[in-house]
C-alpha cells in the first residue's frame, strides 16, 4: 500500500514485451522514503535492454548488485505461456524460488531502463539485508535453489550466494531475540549441504572453515 508504480508502468512493459516477443519484461525500480506524492516525466523514447540467462542468474545470485531487480515479482510482467504451472511456495517470500525456476525457460529478458516502481523503504533495500525474523524463511528458500540448480553451470554461484547469506544471518542476528532461530536454522541447512559447500572451489576454504566454526562453536561471531 505504500509503494507506488508509475501510471505508464504496465504499458511500457506491455511494448517492451512485444517488440521482441520476450517472456518477460521488467522495470528499474526506486527506493524512497516517502511516498511518492507526483510522478516524474519519463524521456520520450524509454532506454531497453537486454538481459541474457546468464545475466539473470549471476543477478539473482549477488545480494550486492541486481538482486532486487530480478528476483522479485513486483517490477515485472509476464507471458502467461512462460510461467505455466509455476506458482510462489509458502517459503518462498521474496520469490527467489518462483525465479530460479522461471528463467530456466528465458533465454532474454527485456529491461525497461527507466524507474517505473517506487519503492517505499523501511529501514533498508528488501531482500538486500539479514536482520529481520523472516531471515529463516529466505535461508530456506536460498537452501532450496541450490539444491534445484545442483549440477548446474550455474550452481557455484549458488553455493557461494548460500554460503554467504548463511554466514551474514548469524553475523546479522547476534544479539537479537531470533539469533537461536537463526542459528537453527543455519546449522540444519549446513549439515545438509556442508560437503558440497566444502568442495566448492568458488567459496574460499577459510570462509567455509569459518562458517563451519560459527556454526558448530556458537561463540565465534560473539
Amino acid at each position: 500500500g505504500e509503494d507506488t508504480l508509475h501510471p505508464q508502468m504496465i504499458h511500457l512493459l506491455h511494448k517492451a514485451l512485444r517488440q521482441g516477443d520476450f517472456p518477460l519484461a521488467m522495470a528499474r525500480w526506486q527506493g524512497t522514503e516517502q511516498k511518492v506524492a507526483a510522478m516524474p516525466e519519463l524521456p520520450r523514447v524509454a532506454p531497453l535492454n537486454l538481459l541474457t540467462q546468464r545475466d539473470l542468474y549471476l543477478a539473482l545470485t549477488d545480494r550486492e548488485r541486481g538482486f532486487v531487480d530480478v528476483g522479485v515479482p513486483w517490477n515485472k510482467l509476464y507471458r502467461r505461456s512462460v510461467i505455466g504451472k509455476l506458482r510462489f511456495e509458502g517459503v518462498d517470500s521474496e520469490g527467489s524460488i518462483f525465479h530460479t525456476r522461471l528463467y530456466r525457460r528465458v533465454a532474454y529478458a527485456a529491461v525497461v531502463d527507466q524507474p517505473l516502481y517506487y519503492r517505499r523503504l523501511h529501514g533498508g533495500l528488501p531482500g538486500r539485508h539479514l536482520q529481520d525474523p523472516s531471515v529463516g524463511d529466505r535461508l530456506l528458500a536460498y537452501a532450496q535453489n541450490a539444491e534445484e540448480m545442483a549440477g548446474t553451470v550455474y550452481a557455484p554461484w549458488y553455493d557461494v550466494f548460500l554460503y554467504r547469506s548463511m554466514a551474514s544471518a548469524l553475523k546479522n542476528a547476534h544479539g537479537s531475540r531470533y539469533h537461536d532461530r537463526v542459528y537453527q536454522t543455519v546449522r540444519t541447512i549446513f549439515n545438509k549441504t556442508a560437503r558440497r559447500l566444502l568442495m566448492c572451489r568458488a567459496v574460499p576454504f577459510t570462509e567455509c572453515l569459518r562458517l563451519l566454526a560459527a556454526v558448530f562453536v556458537r561463540s565465534y561471531f560473539r
